[in-house]
C-alpha cells in the first residue's frame, strides 16, 4: 500500500509545513515591498510635470518586479521536498538543504526536486553510533543523514519500523491539552500512534495507522522542552 499524499500536495508548501517550515517571514517580506514599499516610494517621487518622473517611476517599477522574483526563488529554494523517516522521526527536508554534490551519488528517483508538494520517503543510517550522532548533532562536518539522498529509499520498505518506532496517543498529553489531541483523533478512527515531525521554524506531529503508515501532519507538539533530547537521540 502506497503513503497518502498531503491533502494539498500540489502547494509547495501545504499547511501546516508553511508553519513547520517557517516561510511566513519569507512571504511578509514580499508582501511588503511590493504592497507596501513600491507605492510609498512612488508617493515620494511623484511630482507633476516632474522631468524625470518617468524615469524615476521606472526604476521603481524594476525594484518591484526584482524584489517580486528573489521572493518567488527563495520561496523555491525553500520549499518542502521530502518528508523523511529516518531513525525515530520524520524530517522536513528543503530544497536548499541538499546540496549538489550529494546528488551525484544518489538514484535518479531522488535526484528531481518536486514542483508538486513534498513526498515521503525513508533514510537509512551509515556509519557507527558515534558517527551518525556526530552528524545529526553538529559535532562533525558533512551533511545530516536526512540530506544525503543516496541513503534514501521507499517509505513503503519502512512502515513496519515505523510501527515498531510510533508513539501511543497517551504520549502526546505531556505537550498538548486533551482537548486539540480529540479534535484530530476524533476525525479520523485510523490513527494509531504518531512520530515527531522536525522542523525549521516547528516541531509538530506525523500520525500513523497500526501498519505504519503516515497519514497527516499534525500542527502539535510532539514533546517538552525537557523530553527533546531524549527523542531525538539516534540509535542504531
Amino acid at each position: 500500500m502506497s503513503c497518502p499524499k498531503l491533502v494539498d500536495h500540489y502547494i509547495w508548501y501545504p499547511m501546516p509545513l508553511a508553519t513547520a517550515t517557517g516561510v511566513f517571514s519569507i512571504f511578509a517580506m514580499v508582501f511588503m515591498i511590493d504592497l507596501f514599499i513600491g507605492p510609498l516610494l512612488t508617493l515620494i517621487v511623484y511630482k507633476k510635470n516632474k522631468k524625470s518622473l518617468i524615469f524615476d517611476l521606472s526604476v521603481i517599477v524594476v525594484i518591484q518586479m526584482a524584489a517580486l522574483a528573489y521572493g518567488v526563488y527563495s520561496l523555491s529554494q525553500a520549499r518542502p521536498v521530502w518528508l523523511t523517516f529516518y531513525n525515530n522521526r520524520f524530517e522536513v527536508v528543503r530544497v536548499n538543504d541538499i546540496e549538489d554534490s550529494y546528488l551525484e551519488e544518489a538514484p535518479e528517483e531522488y535526484t528531481s526536486m518536486s514542483l508538486s508538494g513534498p513526498k515521503w520517503i525513508a533514510a537509512k543510517t551509515t556509519g557507527t553510533l558515534q558517527e551518525v550522532q556526530d552528524l545529526e548533532f553538529g559535532n562533525k562536518l558533512g551533511a545530516k543523514i536526512v540530506h544525503q539522498p543516496a541513503l534514501y529509499y521507499p517509505i513503503e520498505q519502512a512502515y513496519a519500523e515505523i510501527k515498531g518506532k510510533a508513539y501511543d496517543l497517551s504520549k502526546l498529553e505531556a505537550a498538548n491539552s486533551q482537548v486539540d489531541i480529540d479534535k484530530y483523533t476524533s476525525k479520523n478512527p485510523d490513527i494509531a500512534g504518531w512520530l515527531p515531525l522536525w522542523g525549521q521554524q516547528q516541531h509538530m506531529v506525523v500520525f500513523t495507522n497500526s501498519k505504519g503508515i503516515p497519514l497527516s501532519i499534525i500542527d502539535l507538539r510532539p514533546w517538552t522542552k525537557a523530553q527533546i533530547n531524549t527523542v531525538l537521540t539516534p540509535t542504531l
